[in-house]
Parts: C-alpha cells; structure tokens; sequence
C-alpha cells in the first residue's frame, strides 16, 4: 500500500465510527491525485484538507457532496492553478496563491452554495496569462481578507479580478484589497440579488498596453445589473481611464429597478473616507468621479448615498 493511500485512511478513522461521534478528519495532501482522494473520502462526513507546499497544477475539483463542512486550507508555499467548485455546498476554501502555471488561473464557484473564500492571494504577475475569482451562478457566497492583485496585466484576453454574473446571489465581498491591477476592473458583471462591499480596499485600477480595446477602459467597480446592493465603509482610490470609481448601470436590464445603498461609514483605519482622488504612488492620476449611476436606458432604483 502506497504511504498516501495509508495516510489518508489512517486521517479518516476507523470504519463504522458513529458520525456523530467521530472526531473531524483532516487529511494532508501533496499532490493532485491524493486531493481528489480526500474530497472522496470526506464528501459525506466533512473535514479538513490541508495542502502542503506544492504547485498544484491543472484544475482540483470539488462537486456535489454532503451537509457537513468542508474546509480546504493551504499551507505557506501552496499554489493552485484552478479549483472549481461544482453543486458543491458547506465549504471554505483559504491560505492558498491561485495563480497561472501553464494557463489562465480561478476559482470558479459553480451552482453551489453556502461557500466562503478567505485569506487568498489572487494574482498573474509576471505572467502572460490572468488569475480571478468567478462566480455565475451560485448563493450565500463569502469573500474576505483576500488580496487581489496583478490579475492579468500581460494577458491578450478581457480580465477581471472579481467577475459576478446574473445568477450569483447573496454574494459578499469584505476586509479585501483591490490593487495594481493593468487593463482590469476589480469587480465586474451582473448579479441577481443582495450584494454587499463592505470595507474593502481598491487602489489603483490602470491601464495596460496591449490596445486600446483590451485597455481603454477601467473602473474599480462596474456593475451592470442587479437587485439590491450595498456599498459600506470600502476606500476607492484613482483609477485614469474610466467612468468613475463605483460604476452602475442596469441598461442590460432596463425592466428590472435596483435598490442601491452607499454608505459613506469610514473603515477601520480613522480618516480615510469613502473615496480618495489621489494616490501617492500615481501622483499624476486623479479620480475623477466617485460614483457614476444611470445607464443608456434607464437610472437605477433607489440610490441612496447615506
């Protein structure tokens, strides 16, 4: 018997233990193949994966599994390329770098719900590929203490750190920095209902040189569609070509009102507010408009700037 195959029954205990019982199994991975074995053998009765320093190449796979939590930690010196969740529900995934090996690096959070990410490191710097979080259509989705940085700067394709579409609900974004990003939006797309921005950080959203399609246009938030959104204690910071800092329309959905709630609470750190025009590091670049509300068709709902 291989020492992976004998470390991962030893982790999950003996057969027949009574689950409700049974100690949470946490299972220590160093590569692809004896990941997957631990999310077989946890789907059912939840545990801990902990990835040991490795590059974890190509896409890990979490799909449809039990009510019990799951929680998939990295250790210093673990880098995954992809991790897809699919009808997954009950997990967190944290202390991980996701970025580019040999392709286009993302966590992509897939019909699943009930899913926090926290503590990660997003970011394609020094390559010619794009690294991000995308998440289409799944519910009561966490993101928190997460740096995003350098998500594509070299890349030939569309790039954003963070993109949201229609069928993404009750999506939080909190405690993240948002920086040094060439030719991306932060946070971009569509949503369905219920997103919060709470006390996040986006510094400096700049364009890159690759073509004036690629990279004539950023903003730090750009928000199609959606239905209730809450804008909290977050500090914008200069962007140069773009509409504004926080940009939102609903002309893809003109049939369809918004409620919008930006509060201009201050975060943590005393005297920084909502926005700032200048940034010490782009002493030529200056924001130029803070918020930018109404699309080709039709103004959103309910913008309420508390």
């Amino acid at each position: 018997m291989r020492a992976g195959a004998l470390a991962l029954l030893l982790a999950c205990g003996a057969p027949g233990a009574n689950p409700a019982t049974a100690p949470t199994a946490s299972i220590w991975v160093r590569s692809e193949a004896q990941f997957e074995g631990a999310v077989a053998a946890l789907r059912e009765s939840g545990g801990t994966i902990l990835l040991l320093p490795h590059v974890y190449a190509g896409e890990l796979l979490v799909g449809a599994r039990g009510e019990r939590p799951l929680r998939i930690l990295g250790t210093p010196g673990a880098q995954v390329e992809r991790i897809r969740l699919d009808r997954a529900q009950q997990v967190s995934i944290g202390g991980l770098t996701v970025s580019p090996v040999s392709q286009d690096a993302r966590i992509e959070v897939v019909g699943s719900r009930h899913v926090e990410l926290h503590d990660l490191l997003v970011s394609a710097r020094g390559t010619r590929h794009s690294a991000s979080v995308s998440i289409p259509d799944s519910s009561h989705v966490t993101i928190r203490r997460s740096t995003f940085t350098h998500c594509g700067d070299r890349s030939p394709s569309l790039v954003n750190c963070l993109l949201l579409s229609t069928g993404a609900s009750h999506v939080t974004v909190a405690d993240s920095w948002f920086h040094d990003c060439y030719g991306c939006d932060f946070v971009h797309g569509r949503f369905g209902s219920d997103l919060r921005l709470l006390r996040n950080r986006f510094e400096r959203s700049l364009p890159c040189r690759i073509g004036p399609v690629r990279c004539g246009h950023q903003d730090l938030v750009e928000l199609f569609a959606g239905q209730r959104l809450l804008v909290e204690g977050n500090h914008f910071g200069v962007y140069r070509v773009g509409g504004s800092q926080l940009y939102l329309t609903n002309r893809d959905r003109p049939r369809h009102g918004r409620e919008q709630r930006l509060r201009r609470h201050r975060p943590a750190r005393a005297g920084v507010p909502l926005t700032d025009g200048h940034d010490h590091r782009q002493p030529g670049d200056a924001a130029r408009a803070p918020l930018r509300a109404g699309g080709e068709q039709h103004d959103p709902h309910r913008v309420d700037p508390e």
